[in-house]
């Protein structure tokens, strides 16, 4: 079996001999002495320069909506749930700056606000390019809800597929997206 399925198992188990424990049916945890498999560290493999420059220059000419996440992820190394956590008065294009306040996840199909995973906030300082395209970015978001007659609303999250950006996108529409454009672009 895999190092991972042993640890699964191992704690499936210990958890019922933990509440067998704590219900006086036996008189002590034999799980807790078992020795699991250490589990090994990640080995990501990012994408080189050369394949980030165009995983990047692919995005932007694919939508402009698509490559401003996508370029922001690179040059902050942000959190998918974070920057989609965005609002717009995270967002402090005068003075360059990112705060990552909050995390946004979906479980059984309904979003949630979190903390960070870190549980901390962070600023990020932000580079000419990226806070002008940012700039762009926000120009597009006015635009889009004058014309749906709507005042821009700096509570709006920053990367939404709904056109007032009420909601933010869906991190998993995010993830499949990249997936998808990404074992392209890697060919």
């Amino acid at each position: 079996m895999a190092r991972s399925s042993v640890r699964q198992i191992h704690a499936i188990i210990s958890g019922a001999l933990d509440t067998a424990t704590r219900w006086d049916w036996i008189p002590s945890n034999p799980a807790a002495v078992a020795k699991k498999p250490k589990q090994q560290a990640p080995q990501p493999t990012p994408p080189s320069p050369s394949q980030t420059a165009r995983i990047a220059a692919r995005a932007w000419e694919s939508d402009l909506n698509w490559g401003m996440p996508v370029w922001l992820v690179m040059v902050t190394d942000g959190r998918r749930g974070e920057l989609l956590a965005l609002r717009w008065f995270d967002v402090d294009l005068d003075a360059g700056v990112l705060e990552v306040r909050r995390n946004y996840v979906q479980r059984s199909g309904k979003g949630q606000e979190k903390d960070t995973k870190s549980h901390q906030m962070r600023r990020i300082a932000l580079d000419p390019e990226t806070v002008e395209v940012f700039t762009l970015h926000r120009r597009a978001y006015d635009d889009q809800v004058a014309q749906l007659d709507l005042p821009a609303d700096d509570s709006a999250f920053v990367f939404s597929y709904v056109a007032d950006h009420s909601r933010p996108c869906n991190p998993d529409a995010v993830t499949h997206r990249y997936s998808y454009r990404h074992s392209r672009e890697m060919r």
